[in-house]
């Protein structure tokens, strides 16, 4: 499909899938907000929460021109994190309510690009 996100961050890929387990005993949704200096993973559930902020560094890139939040299902996302041993980085692109487009890329060897629709503002 042709979708057109706002923001996009590099990382870590084993770092971004340990951030997705450890939110996964938490929350069942996990909500992706990025701005220009900032990228954060907030999982909120009936007992705890969890926040983790991410700053601009040699190893994570953020690319957003204004502050955007996307949510999205961690049963999804888990499935999607298990590819984190084929690439060093994953791509993580995204808007405001939007899809969100996981990619795992191996230069001259593999891809793999996953996109998950947002979770509503009804459910958790």
């Amino acid at each position: 499909p042709d979708l057109k996100f706002s923001a996009m961050v590099v990382m870590p890929s084993g770092q971004f899938s340990q951030e997705v387990n450890e939110a996964d005993e938490i929350a069942e949704s996990l909500r992706f907000i990025a701005s220009k200096d900032l990228f954060t993973l907030y999982a909120e559930g009936d007992l705890n929460k969890l926040e983790i902020p991410h700053k601009p560094d040699d190893e994570i890139r953020i690319y957003a021109d204004k502050e955007v939040g996307t949510r999205c299902s961690i049963h999804y996302l888990k499935l999607m994190v298990k590819c984190n041993k084929i690439a060093d980085e994953v791509e993580i692109e995204f808007g405001q309510d939007y899809p969100l487009k996981l990619a795992y890329k191996r230069v001259d060897k593999l891809s793999f690009e996953w996109i998950l629709a947002p979770r509503i503002k009804g459910e958790q």
